[in-house]
């Protein structure tokens, strides 16, 4: 009688939740940008034949299971072939079966497409007499939405709403957080659970305002008096008569006023006919003119005006000195002055004076700069600015 002991028997193993991953990448369809779209979610199981000893120690990281590609032609569902290879050094076995066999598969190329976000918001209350804008991305950099995924999917889809719903009485600039919606070109929605989208929360805002009218006012610098400022509004002419501002409506509400860019008196003459001045207005942050007015073209109507150069002699500091110290002027300075023709016919040079600041002159020579005025607050101004020498002891 022999026995005869085998050491090493062989034996089928079973290897379980075995991951199936299938890719194109490295493969020409992926150099292409065609990628797998759908889920896979299933496990292989794989039979394996061998010493005991070998598949015994066997693990499902020991197995890989391949595709096969070969079917692809481009985009579409495919039945794909599945095979097990190994993934390790282990050896000395071979694959028996592998369940599934095959696996349904959707390939599609995979593009990325920026849309520009459209905001909207229904349902909110009104407050009558302010003024109710569409409404709009309440942050810019999330004017752009960016989709990537399926070409299939992202051709599909024609605009992107940032949709809001309230039933709020909206008094004042509201933001909302939006829901997206992917719709189609017949408003239907897209389903876009295969895409990749790179905002999910996006603010819109209703914008709210208040309105208010303005008659135009322009202002000056420089002028010697308020006759001066009197006498020349009278003689306005302008390309705007009244301007409408919109803005926040507890800041239109504090408004009172606009000031535009100051007119400086010493630049008007009545030696030009065309002399316009460009002046710009100065809103508060947030304000804006709805009339679309950029900027205001003022000349004025001096008919019957006149300049003259005389020579003034008479100077007042105004008590701006110190007491302490002392000031001398020149004997003299020659200036040009516009006004109306028969006052300044009229007035004599003493009249007129040198209206100068020296609170912040220190001793020695200085150029400090001098308005003429005259005794009786006449309708006279200087036509340029006028600088004279002093010196301070």
């Amino acid at each position: 009688l022999v026995i005869v002991l085998d050491q090493n028997p062989e034996r089928e193993e079973v290897i379980r939740d075995v991951p199936i991953e299938i890719s194109t990448e490295g493969t020409v369809w992926g150099d292409q940008g065609l990628e797998v779209i759908n889920d896979i979610t299933q496990k292989a199981t794989v039979s394996v034949h061998g010493p005991n000893y070998i598949v015994s120690s066997l693990k499902n990281e020991d197995v890989k299971i391949v595709a096969d590609l070969s079917p692809l032609n481009g985009a579409g569902n495919y039945t794909i072939s599945l095979s097990a290879v190994r993934n390790s050094d282990v050896n000395g076995y071979s694959f028996v079966s592998i369940s599934p066999s095959t696996v349904s598969v959707q390939f599609d190329y995979i593009e990325s497409k920026e849309f520009t976000v459209i905001p909207k918001v229904e349902g909110y209350n009104r407050v009558d007499g302010l003024t109710y804008d569409d409404a709009v991305v309440a942050n810019a950099d999330e004017e752009k939405l960016l989709v990537k995924g399926p070409r299939s999917v992202v051709s599909k889809i024609s605009s992107v709403i940032a949709y809001a719903y309230t039933e709020k009485r909206l008094s004042t600039t509201t933001s909302f957080e939006s829901e997206l919606q992917f719709l189609d070109a017949d408003g239907k929605e897209v389903d876009v659970r295969k895409l990749v989208i790179n905002k999910d929360n996006i603010m819109v805002s209703v914008p709210v305002s208040k309105t208010k009218t303005f008659k135009f006012i322009p202002t000056f610098i420089n002028a010697p008096n308020q006759n001066v400022i009197k006498a020349l509004n009278e003689r306005v002419v302008c390309d705007v008569s009244e301007f409408t501002v919109a803005g926040a409506p507890d800041v239109i509400d504090s408004l009172t006023n606009v000031e535009f860019t100051p007119i400086d008196v010493t630049k008007i003459t009545s030696k030009s006919s065309n002399q316009t001045f460009e002046v710009k207005p100065n809103l508060p942050n947030g304000v804006r003119i709805t009339d679309g007015i950029e900027a205001a073209n003022v000349s004025f109507n001096l008919n019957g005006f006149t300049v003259k150069k005389i020579k003034i002699n008479n100077f007042d500091s105004a008590d701006t000195l110190a007491k302490d110290l002392t000031v001398s002027y020149p004997n003299d300075c020659s200036v040009e002055v516009c006004g109306d023709k028969a006052i300044i016919n009229a007035l004599s040079t003493d009249v007129y004076y040198l209206s100068i600041d020296l609170s912040n002159v220190n001793k020695g020579e200085s150029m400090v700069k001098a308005i003429v005025k005259t005794m009786n607050n006449s309708v006279v101004w200087q036509t340029a600015v006028c600088e004279i020498k002093v010196v301070v002891k």
